[in-house]
């Protein structure tokens, strides 16, 4: 399946020796739309910062980052009880935590002495991570076109394979392919709907593309000239055909 410049797919990066990650697809998302956000960010902190009656009165976009209130926030647990049931994948079980360490009464938060040592680990900190929606995907933050009209799940972590088995794998991410047909789903015990499920032909993901292509417009993550090299992606795309 390509689709360019929506998605390149390369295989899990974290290899050492004969250690390797689990092989999920991982894709390296193009440039194209990580700069065009980042202009439009730049853009709309300064529509922000120089106003007056020469300058337009914009708003930056609301902010959308996972919050307690909402329930988009979890425990890992929280996380792995939401994640899909997708074959061959399974969910982190560990994280990253962090202790309060004491070190001695003459080491406080802005250094000192560490008289201690080891230090004694203390409280550990509260560590969530962002709620998965059925597809897998954090329910908060940006939605870019991958998350809009995506052909699969695209995570931030890779589970290391081997001996190092279920720590996470450095800072890959991974890509987990929707199936086509709501039949090959069903028969891989796969929860996330299919290709076909979603856009039902070729014709209907352009439009999806197309539709989640000016929303980014709209709302100022996507410049005019990225979102036509989109759509025009998605029309020269197999997806579906």
């Amino acid at each position: 399946m390509r689709l360019e410049p929506m998605l390149f797919r390369g295989r899990a990066l974290c290899v050492t020796g004969e250690e390797r990650g689990v092989p999920h697809e991982i894709p390296v998302e193009p440039e194209r739309e990580l700069v065009s956000c980042s202009w439009i960010a730049l853009g709309n902190c300064h529509s922000e910062i120089r106003r007056g009656p020469s300058h337009q009165d914009i708003e930056p976009p609301d902010s959308n980052y996972p919050r307690l209130e909402n329930q988009t926030l979890v425990s890992l647990a929280g996380f792995r009880e939401a994640f899909p049931s997708i074959p061959g994948v399974a969910p982190p079980s560990v994280m990253n935590t962090v202790d309060v360490l004491n070190f001695g009464p003459d080491f406080g938060p802005q250094g000192g002495i560490e008289a201690v040592l080891p230090p004694i680990h203390g409280r550990r900190y509260t560590a969530l991570v962002p709620r998965p929606d059925a597809d897998g995907t954090g329910m908060a933050g940006i939605k870019t076109m991958w998350t809009r009209a995506p052909i699969g799940t695209n995570v931030g972590w890779n589970v290391r394979a081997g001996f190092r088995a279920p720590d996470l794998c450095s800072l890959s991410g991974s890509f987990i392919p929707f199936a086509k047909t709501k039949a090959e789903r069903l028969a891989n015990g796969d929860s996330r709907r299919s290709l076909e499920e979603r856009y039902q032909s070729h014709a209907g993901f352009v439009r999806a593309v197309t539709k989640a292509a000016n929303e980014l417009v709209k709302e100022r993550f996507l410049l005019e000239e990225d979102a036509k090299a989109f759509i025009d992606a998605a029309q020269t795309s197999d997806v579906l055909r």
